[in-house]
């Protein structure tokens, strides 16, 4: 079971992950994606879900290489701010591949969900 604070959360023990980290994570089609973590609340994780996929887990990525891509992209796309429970979030068995500072540009559409009454979070 996770545990949070305003910064970071942990999923098991030795595991701490915290707002700004690229992590790798299981898909549930096949193979592994790249999240951002870009804020923690509560029992809410924010994440920037990249449209890049790998057959493998990648265990070194450059950030300047991801991309979210639009929804006409033939490959796919990401999302830009996506709040995820920590079961959710839990259930893609992230691991980080490093750590790099949440933009304000990246902080905006998690501005936008604090402005939303009815603001959802996925599972």
């Amino acid at each position: 079971m996770a545990k949070f604070n305003s910064k970071i959360f942990q999923l098991s023990a030795g595991d701490d992950l915290a707002p700004g980290d690229i992590c790798s994570i299981k898909r549930e089609d096949s193979g592994f994606g790249v999240i951002k973590i870009l804020v923690v609340d509560q029992h809410i994780i924010h994440i920037r879900k990249y449209k890049d996929r790998f057959p493998e887990r990648p265990y070194d990525i450059d950030p300047k290489k991801l991309s979210i891509g639009t929804v006409h992209d033939a490959d796919g796309f990401g999302v830009g701010h996506l709040p995820m429970s920590a079961t959710g979030f839990g259930s893609w068995m992230p691991a980080r591949i490093s750590r790099q500072d949440v933009t304000e540009e990246e902080l905006e559409g998690y501005q936008c969900w604090l402005q939303d009454q009815e603001a959802a979070v996925w599972d």
